[in-house]
């Protein structure tokens, strides 16, 4: 009985499985053009035909393969015996088919690759922009006591938009710049991480000047799990958390950076390839940031300059208009009344560049602030913001190139008012009115 039911079975079986195979692996084998679907579509259609093949030559209850039951099978007719090397030769057929066409797979994605990595330069470029949402410079409020929350420091974009392939991210590397510390990174920072597009990445490694001023290499592994899409721009954060402010450190400084060649990425090839390595070809620059636990945060507000034309017996003048926010925190803020003891300023050009203050200058600051109980004080109370305003009344002896009013430092104290601390701008063009020149 179980010799009839065999030559049943394979009898009608085996051509329907072995000329449905071959002629559709014939037809792949010529195709023009292959898809990866195609692929493994072909290569699931083999096994399974194998499968089909092995089930016959071993119909043991359990479905074991050729080579791999324990059983010994029931002597059956030469018929049998025939029907049983057929299946045989036929497994062993397919299996050197699908060999060949895991070898051809091999190749064809060798080939896909090396493509990439010959027009990579043309077809895969991409480049970091500072993004528009990147943080403004300014004072960073800290405490003495605790670690800070997490601070955004440097925000960028991957830009893919002249790129023709979608690339994944393998690591990024970020420059931290500190200055005016006692210690530097590693007595300022207690920990970083890099948000990209929603995703968190904490994994990373740090080098150079960690202990002094300078700038320390933050490594982050991102491990090709990031991917960047042909034709797009992805956001990424650095964010700091930082470590209880020492006395030593008020007024330290901090900025990051992403410099051209720091971000390694490689090309998405079909078929699971790994494809030629890409690195950034610009970069992104974080603003200076200032950290305090107590003091004055600075803010620009409006600014102004205003040509009086002079006549036959005098000479023009600019009056210079400057404004700006001084809010207190963690403790009261005084400033002189004297422009000359309160702040510093100096006349530059349209570009910037410093040209001294001219003899002829006068300068007056008022503000909304109260004064003090001595009266030679202004006095900002802790929490709250008051309006400065600086005046300088600007007459050159004659025809002048275009000058502009510079801001350059403010001089305060807290909870007293001997003035012994220096605000410094992080952002020099804020504190900038516009350049005007004269004739006479």
């Amino acid at each position: 009985m179980k010799s009839s039911v065999l030559t049943s079975r394979t009898s009608h079986v085996i051509p329907a499985i072995i000329v449905g195979v071959v002629c559709l692996f014939s037809s792949f084998i010529s195709a023009q053009a292959v898809t990866p679907d195609q692929f493994a579509a072909m290569q699931m259609q083999l096994l399974h035909a194998s499968a089909q093949l092995r089930m016959l030559q071993n119909p043991s209850p359990t479905g074991e393969v050729l080579g791999v039951s324990t059983t010994t099978a029931p002597a059956g007719t030469a018929s049998d015996a025939n029907q049983l090397l057929l299946i045989k030769e036929q497994i062993v057929a397919l299996d050197a088919k699908i060999v060949e066409l895991q070898t051809m797979r091999a190749q064809l994605a060798l080939q896909a690759a090396q493509l990439q990595t010959a027009t990579a330069t043309s077809t895969s470029a991409f480049v970091v922009k500072t993004d528009a949402a990147n943080p403004q410079a300014t004072t960073l409020e800290l405490s003495d006591r605790v670690t800070s929350g997490w601070m955004d420091i440097l925000t960028f974009d991957l830009d893919t938009t002249a790129s023709k392939n979608s690339l994944f991210i393998d690591t990024a590397q970020i420059g931290v710049v500190v200055g005016n510390t006692k210690g530097g990174y590693t007595s300022l920072v207690a920990g970083a991480e890099l948000v990209m597009d929603g995703k968190t990445f904490t994994s990373y490694t740090m080098t150079n000047s960690t202990t002094t001023d300078g700038v320390a290499t933050l490594l982050f592994t991102i491990g090709g799990n990031e991917m960047i899409k042909a034709g797009t721009r992805m956001p990424a954060t650095l964010k700091l958390r930082f470590k209880a402010l020492t006395a030593a450190n008020e007024g330290a400084t901090i900025k990051a950076r992403v410099l051209a060649g720091n971000i390694h990425a490689h090309i998405a090839t079909p078929m699971g390839v790994m494809g030629a390595l890409i690195k950034n070809t610009s970069s992104a620059y974080g603003e200076l940031m200032t950290l305090h636990a107590k003091g004055a945060i600075v803010t620009k507000n409006s600014q102004s300059a205003v040509l009086t034309s002079g006549s036959w017996a005098t000479h023009d003048s600019v009056l210079y208009t400057l404004k700006f926010d001084v809010t207190a925190f963690n403790e009261d803020v005084y400033l002189n009344k004297a422009a000359a003891r309160a702040v510093s300023y100096t006349m530059v050009d349209a570009a910037g560049a410093d040209k001294g203050v001219a003899a002829t200058s006068i300068a007056a600051l008022t503000t909304t602030a109260n004064s003090d109980t001595s009266g030679q004080y202004y006095v900002v109370p802790d929490g709250s913001t008051a309006t400065f305003t600086l005046v300088v009344k600007w007459t050159p002896a004659g025809a002048s190139p275009a000058r502009a009013l510079q801001l350059q430092t403010i001089g305060y104290n807290t909870m007293s008012p001997t003035a012994s601390m220096v605000w410094v701008p992080s952002n020099v063009r804020d504190f900038r009115t516009d350049a005007v020149s004269t004739s006479l």
